[in-house]
């Protein structure tokens, strides 16, 4: 479901242009009866209000230009909601209100990793650029610092047995772990690291950092957790009464900030709805296009703790609303598959997996250290390819998508044949945020030099880079004569709809009719037909195709087509 900003009630005050995935997420919750949870008036900020900024970090924002080795765990428009975010701390400062900027710092070993056991791909890896600051956040918290404001950097899940989304300790009951990834068979009772429980190792602390002065991404100092300070410890000692907060993702770590700012005490606690974005993944979420969480039943844990939603309008001035401008769509317009495909980026995965090509079989495999994991997991290693194209490409489109020079030739790779035994949450997950899963679960593409030897491996995964246009009907008489190139469609929320099978037609591709008669050349810049039956002598009005676009780099702006091959 999507929803106009102008149809909202005029009470949510939130802006959504420019945003088409909160635009449909304001839409699901109006559905779900989150006009209740609205607050309409206007607050005064004062010194004993607190803002809290929830996990702006580089993993969890999508790749982008300030961004570029970011994006392990990206939730859609997270850049998008940093302009707002800086504002709102820079006016809490300048109220003397608190300001803590919570970070994710996680141990490679952590127990909600994939690897370890847990639901997650690694991200905010302790010393990995991933856990830094966004850079416009991290600036601004930076400078609020070095102005003598009352803002701190806190910490959370440094515990290598248990996670926080919250950025308040949890109470030490089994509700609280239900959420939670944690190691052992005793959440509640079990002693861990200096004889304490996992709850008290949940929840942001402050610690001690001996170049934060001079660095606002600074590690923590090597014993700094045996003197750590709670965030709720430090609010209270400076006398907060009230909590606001704000990040990502809205309905994870930023709603349970909220939830557990009421339970350690506070009067109210308020969640900054438009300075959030909540998780989205097709193929996990089930929610509208790809949403994780269902609002009603966020609705019901709100409602619960009388957790109440504002818009960023309710504390800012009208002067500084006014001067946060749109920005303009990128990608995503509110269409889903069938009506559209895509976007897709690609994502370099040339150093991660080493493959080798027969192309006699049109087969290739995997290997390398970098897919030991997948392998283990029960991934075959192998799949199979189109035939390769030859490539006209300009200076300037090779230079935007960071390709070899080398690279004169161009091949589709089908997804692996099967995806081993991890469970759909991990394979989703992998599938967006690892280059060498994305080309292992969801294919990608392949570039030769002039011999034939590959150059360059790109992945493909959600994001954007890859647009296509409208679709078109697909031609039945034509689907044998991609015979050995029709590969199961494996994306969840492709299946959903009903898609069985689906290939790649090269750039010029001119295909053959079954039993005779004219060819057809199907597209100018390459496309992907879909079919929705198993068998190739049946025919369904919805068969259709999608012809490539655009194409250009995931962290460059500007796009650029893909040639016409010679």
């Amino acid at each position: 479901m999507a929803l106009d900003a102008d149809n909202l009630p005029a009470r949510w005050r939130m802006r959504s242009e420019g945003f088409p995935y909160f635009t449909e997420y304001l839409g699901l919750a109006q559905a779900a009866g989150w006009d209740d949870l609205i607050d309409p008036g206007d607050m005064d900020v004062h010194s004993t209000d607190a803002l809290v900024i929830v996990d702006m970090q580089n993993d969890f924002v999508p790749v982008d230009a300030l961004n570029p080795k970011g994006g392990a765990f990206a939730v859609p428009e997270g850049n998008g909601i940093a302009p707002l975010i800086v504002e709102l701390a820079e006016y809490f400062a300048s109220k003397g209100a608190v300001v803590a900027a919570c970070r994710d710092y996680h141990p490679d070993d952590h127990c909600s990793f994939i690897p370890n056991g847990g639901d997650f791909p690694q991200h905010c890896v302790q010393g990995s650029i991933g856990s830094h600051f966004y850079k416009p956040v991290g600036t601004c918290v930076q400078n609020l610092r070095q102005q003598g404001h009352r803002v701190e950097v806190v910490f959370k899940g440094f515990h290598e047995d248990v996670d926080s989304f919250g950025c308040f300790e949890y109470p030490n009951a089994e509700p609280s772990f239900q959420r939670l990834s944690y190691r052992g068979d005793n959440c509640c009772e079990r002693p861990n690291l200096h004889g304490c429980s996992l709850s008290a190792w949940t929840g942001a602390c402050i610690l001690r950092r001996s170049n934060q002065k001079a660095d606002v991404n600074a590690p923590p100092d090597v014993l700094s957790a045996h003197r750590r300070e709670t965030l709720g410890s430090w609010f209270k000692r400076e006398g907060v009464r009230r909590v606001f907060a704000c990040g990502l993702a809205a309905d994870f770590c930023v709603l349970d900030t909220v939830l557990n700012a009421k339970a350690e005490g506070f009067q109210e606690a308020y969640l900054l709805m438009d300075a959030g974005r909540a998780a989205y993944l097709p193929g996990l979420g089930e929610v509208g296009s790809g949403f994780v969480q269902d609002p009603v039943k966020l609705k019901e844990m709100m409602v619960e703790k009388n957790i109440r939603l504002i818009p960023a309008a309710a504390v800012l001035p009208a002067a500084t609303q006014a001067k946060l401008a749109a920005p303009a769509v990128n990608g995503k317009t509110g269409k889903h598959f069938p009506q559209q495909l895509g976007p897709f980026a690609l994502l370099s995965a040339t150093s991660a997996l080493v493959l080798s090509l027969d192309f006699a079989a049109g087969q290739w495999t995997a290997s390398g250290a970098a897919a030991d994991e997948l392998l283990s997991r029960g991934f075959e290693a192998r799949g199979s390819f189109a035939p390769p194209f030859k490539m006209t490409i300009d200076a300037p489109t090779r230079e935007n998508l960071k390709l070899s020079e080398e690279a004169v030739f161009c091949a589709w790779c089908n997804p692996s044949e099967n995806t081993g035994n991890l469970n759909g949450r991990a394979e989703a997950y992998l599938s967006t945020v690892s280059s060498s899963a994305a080309f292992l679960v969801n294919g990608g593409f392949v570039y030769l030099n002039k011999d034939q030897e590959l150059v360059d491996v790109r992945g493909v995964s959600i994001g954007s880079g890859l647009s296509y246009g409208a679709p078109s009907r697909w031609k039945a008489d034509f689907s044998t004569a991609l015979v050995g190139r029709w590969h199961p469609v494996t994306l969840p929320y492709l299946l959903k709809t009903g898609a069985k099978l689906f290939a790649w037609i090269n750039p010029g591709e001119v295909l053959a009719p079954q039993g005779g008669g004219e060819p057809w050349k199907v597209c100018d810049h390459g496309a992907f037909a879909y079919l929705f039956h198993a068998s190739l002598s049946e025919q369904d009005d919805r068969d259709l195709f999608f012809e490539l676009e655009a194409l250009h780099a995931c962290d460059m702006p500007r796009k650029c087509t893909l040639p016409v091959p010679e």
